[in-house]
């Protein structure tokens, strides 16, 4: 976000010194008339702007040095919207801007523009705000003001010229065709995702359902494997019984031939 932190003023209209800090939020600035206020405002646009800003507003470099004065400065700290801090300054006479004085500094101290144009392109650029904005809709000069405030067609006139509400809504306009051109471009690019997706899972679910049926087929194998084993199981009990029995059979043969070999002897 963008923020002014401070403006340092030196011989510039009714300030001979000073400095103003700013905190987050609203900002005001009071004092009786003559006190300054309205300076303060128009130093930070021209420190913001520049020339540029003088064109637009019919100023000229003479109405912002203080009279008696052959030199103004105009120092002032902001955060870009990259969150970095710069210090802009502009110096200038009546006649002419100090372009060698003229620059922005950044946080290490490099100086990142020189002179009045480089310097008011790179604040349109930290600040994504370009001059016709900040003129036309963020900045309202006093005068300006009361002709809005007076309730007459004039005033309405002014407060349509101020701001630019034929513009604004060609603007807006134009942004909403761009989001909708760009929202059908993301849909077309969405849909043709979207067609791959479902390809890719109809293959997949034919996939699953060959696997399912090779799984069925394995579970009916399985149980026919276990079908068997039972079958197995039974004849392994069924001839262990029969070995029993063999065996039964063989002791009391055995026997039965002892005895005969004992009868024998005796006689």
């Amino acid at each position: 976000m963008v923020k002014i932190l401070e403006i340092e003023l030196e011989n510039v209209k009714s300030i001979t010194s000073g400095r103003a800090k700013f905190v987050d939020g609203v900002n005001f600035i009071h004092g009786p008339n003559g006190a300054g206020k309205s300076t303060i405002l128009d130093a930070i646009a021209f420190t913001l702007y520049g020339s540029d800003w003088l064109r637009r507003v019919r100023l000229r470099l003479a109405d912002l040095v203080r009279i008696g004065n052959r030199i103004a400065i105009f120092r002032m700290k902001i955060l870009g919207n990259n969150g970095k801090a710069y210090l802009i300054q502009r110096v200038i006479t009546p006649e002419k801007s100090v372009e060698a004085s003229t620059y922005v500094v950044d946080e290490s101290g490099k100086r990142v523009a020189s002179r009045d144009k480089e310097v008011t392109a790179f604040i349109e650029k930290i600040t994504g705000i370009p001059i016709s904005v900040f003129t036309e809709l963020l900045y309202v000069r006093q005068g300006e003001i009361r002709d809005i405030l007076e309730l007459t067609r004039r005033g309405e006139q002014k407060l349509d010229k101020l701001l630019k509400l034929e513009a604004i809504d060609k603007l807006r306009n134009d942004y909403l065709r761009e989001v909708k051109k760009r929202i059908e471009v993301y849909l077309r690019n969405y849909e043709g995702k979207l067609s791959i997706v479902e390809r890719e899972l109809n293959i997949r679910k034919k996939e699953l359902e060959n696997t399912q049926n090779e799984i069925n087929k394995l579970k009916i194998e399985i149980n026919e494997i276990k079908s068997k084993l039972e079958e197995i199981k039974l004849k392994k009990k069924e001839i262990e019984q029969y070995i029993q029995e063999l065996q039964n059979l063989e002791r009391k043969l055995s026997e039965i031939d002892t005895l005969v070999k004992i009868k024998l002897s005796e006689i």
